[in-house]
């Protein structure tokens, strides 16, 4: 609705979008990588990886990635969802600092029903 999305550009992270400077959106990628990173029984295979970013922030000292989640997931539970999505945001991240030769300083999920910003750990 218009009120989660207004909710969000509230936020410290949606000011700074707003703001918009260095920010990708919607950022179609094609990346040829090593199966091994994503499953070690796949060790030594190769594969072509794609993938659609939502939104990333571009600055100095690196990138901060972010996904939005529109899931029904009830007040409270929404760090216990982000586990899920924990692969996906984090080889987005691996894909954009091949590309981009930055670092990923933050990988962040925020979900428009509950407003809840999650912070991803770059490692499982």
């Amino acid at each position: 609705s218009v009120d989660q999305i207004l909710t969000f550009f509230g936020t410290e992270l949606g000011k700074r979008l707003r703001r918009g400077d260095g920010v990708l959106r919607e950022f179609k990628f094609s990346i040829l990588t090593e199966a091994g990173e994503l499953d070690p029984a796949l060790r030594g295979e190769r594969f072509l990886l794609q993938g659609v970013v939502d939104c990333c922030l571009m600055e100095e000292d690196g990138m901060t990635v972010l996904d939005f989640k529109t899931d029904r997931v009830e007040p409270g539970r929404a760090a216990a969802r982000a586990e899920a999505y924990g692969p996906q945001v984090r080889t987005y991240g691996k894909a954009l600092a091949r590309i981009f030769h930055k670092p990923v300083k933050r990988l962040c999920l925020y979900f428009f029903r509950t407003g809840a910003l999650i912070e991803v750990p770059k490692e499982p």
